[in-house]
Formats: C-alpha cells, sequence, structure tokens
C-alpha cells in the first residue's frame, strides 16, 4: 500500500539513474489516486518554487528542486505492479517537515496541473 509520505527511488530505465519520487497525498482519500513528485538536481533554469537542501531526506546530497512539471497522479494500483517489477525502490519516508514544505510549494506552484492540485 502506498501511502502519504512514502518516498521511492525510479526512472532509471529513462533517465540512466534513479531519481527521489515522494508521494505528497493521502490516495485513500483520493479513491486511490497517489500525487507524487520527483526531486532533481537544482540546476540554473530550473522551477525554484521549492529548493530542498542536503539532510532535508537522506537521499538528497546537494541542492535540489522538486520538478511539479513532472508530477504524476498515478493508481495505486499500477504503483504496486511496478514495485513488483522492480522499476520503483522503496526508500525511507519523507519528515513532516518536508511533506509540509513541498505540499505548500505544491498549492504555489504554477507548474503542478490543476487536476493533480485536486489531489493535494
Amino acid at each position: 500500500m502506498v501511502n502519504l509520505g512514502d518516498t521511492f527511488l525510479g526512472g532509471s530505465e529513462v533517465h540512466g539513474e534513479d531519481h527521489l519520487w515522494i508521494v505528497i497525498n493521502d490516495p485513500q482519500a483520493h479513491d486511490g489516486l497517489a500525487l507524487m513528485v520527483n526531486v532533481s538536481t537544482l540546476r540554473p533554469d530550473a522551477e525554484r518554487t521549492c529548493i530542498l537542501q542536503s539532510g532535508e531526506h537522506p537521499f538528497i546530497l546537494h541542492d535540489s528542486h522538486v520538478r511539479f512539471m513532472s508530477a504524476r497522479g498515478p493508481k495505486t494500483s499500477d504503483l504496486a505492479k511496478l514495485f513488483k517489477a522492480g522499476k520503483l525502490k522503496p526508500h525511507e519516508s519523507a519528515s513532516q517537515n518536508l511533506l509540509a514544505k513541498i505540499r505548500a510549494a505544491a498549492a504555489a506552484s504554477p507548474m503542478l496541473a490543476t487536476e493533480l492540485k485536486a489531489l493535494l
């Protein structure tokens, strides 16, 4: 079961390396749809709505940002299949402080699609 604050690694088959994904909603409150965002290295042209520093999560080792334009809202049942296939790898849960920071930024981000904001 996928829950608020769960994190996992995935995407290496597309990007050549895994990125950290964070579930920022309660999927059970949204008919099993998980609002998930990914974290990427901070670059000059990156969205700056939510900047993360080393230590805010064990996977984050340098300045990073949340890529709200890459957010997804999959069914938890589909995520379960990806975990079973080894395409997603569980990681340490996000702290309450980190979740609050990302959720506030998600609500403010012009890059997060309106239909995904409805899952907050």
